[in-house]
């Protein structure tokens, strides 16, 4: 895999900001169906949660909003993104620890135990083999109850990763209407050389064979989808 993977984030990161903001990868939907699950399964409970990709922290800030923390554990390999969320934590009145470092070392050293692991738009980084080995280092962080959040990008079962990419990039091109031409050639370089969705059929095998009970359907925006998996 290219050692490339955080490029637009590290030298980019408003073109990054921008997806964010108009939308086009249903940050929005995702969060909103988030939010309301941890609100329900925690109340009021004081929890603890690891951020693997966690960027500037918008996406964490926005499903806790009615959750409380008792620490919070983030990491990125983007220094600029890392510094937006040091200001978002700056008032917080509970542990918060950053750490700039690729997150397949950061599941290896996370060490706490954690009642969630939340990672938005990060794993597809990594092979399918890196992937079931950060599900295992995940599941075993997780305390019993705990529940991996997982936002993704994912394939048809019949597609290959070229057909895949492809057609992501051409939607790109078709839809993603305030973005300029050199921004959308910036993504879409970014998305051939760092991008390796899993399959949803190997995302449920892997899932299950890691011991995680799969809470419901994954919700599924064009090709963009949220697991939440629970330790029982």
């Amino acid at each position: 895999m290219p050692n490339s993977s955080a490029e637009i984030f590290i030298d980019s990161w408003r073109v990054y900001e921008k997806v964010v903001a108009h939308n086009y990868m249903y940050h929005d939907e995702f969060h909103t169906k988030v939010k309301i699950y941890l609100e329900k399964k925690f109340g009021t409970s004081p929890i603890n949660i690891l951020d693997l990709g966690c960027g500037d922290a918008s996406g964490i800030n926005s499903i806790t909003e009615n959750i409380t923390l008792n620490s919070y554990r983030g990491y990125d390999l983007s220094g600029t993104a890392l510094e937006y969320a040091r200001a978002k934590f700056k008032d917080a009145e509970y542990s918060c620890i950053l750490v700039q470092k690729d997150i397949r070392e950061a599941v290896k050293e996370a060490g706490e135990k954690y009642e969630v692991v939340y990672s938005s738009y990060a794993l597809h980084h990594l092979s399918d083999e890196e992937k079931q080995k950060a599900f295992t280092a995940i599941y075993s962080t997780l305390v019993p109850g705990g529940v991996f959040i997982y936002i993704d990008i994912f394939r048809p079962q019949l597609e290959s990763r070229e057909e895949y990419l492809q057609g992501y990039i051409t939607w790109i091109y078709s839809e993603w209407h305030s973005l300029k031409d050199a921004e959308k050639a910036l993504i879409s370089n970014h998305v051939l050389e760092n991008d390796y969705p899993a399959s949803e059929d190997w995302m449920k095998k892997a899932a299950l064979n890691t011991g995680f009970y799969i809470f419901n359907s994954p919700v599924n925006f064009h090709k963009h989808q949220l697991w939440l998996l629970e330790k029982e």
